[in-house]
C-alpha cells in the first residue's frame, strides 16, 4: 500500500516519538485534519507519524516549539473543562 512505501521511505523520520508533553493530543488533532480511512487501509495522519516529522522539523526550528506546546495545552485545558480526556470524547458538533 501507499502507507506501506510511505513508512519504509521515512522510517528514518518516524523511528522517535514526538517531542514534548502533549504528543498523543497532537497525534489526535492530526488525526481530525487527515482523518484514518480504514476501508481503504490508510491510517490517519496521527498514525502515520506525522507527529514525529513535526517533532524533526521543530528540533531545526526551536522557537516554533513553544508556539506549539502552547496551542495544545490550551487545547488540553478547553478539553479537561469541558471533562473531555481526548478529543473524541466531546459530542460532536
Amino acid at each position: 500500500s501507499a502507507y506501506a512505501v510511505w513508512e519504509v521511505e521515512n522510517r528514518t523520520m518516524t523511528d522517535r516519538p514526538a517531542a514534548g508533553a502533549y504528543a498523543a493530543l497532537l497525534d489526535e488533532v492530526l488525526d481530525e485534519i487527515l482523518p484514518p480511512r480504514p476501508e481503504i487501509g490508510l491510517p490517519g495522519a496521527g498514525g502515520l507519524g506525522v507527529a514525529a516529522h513535526i517533532a524533526a522539523v521543530l528540533a531545526s526550528a526551536a522557537e516554533l516549539q513553544p508556539v506549539l506546546d502552547d496551542g495544545l495545552a490550551q487545547l488540553a485545558e478547553q478539553l479537561r473543562q469541558r471533562g473531555a480526556a481526548r478529543l473524541a470524547d466531546l459530542p460532536a458538533a
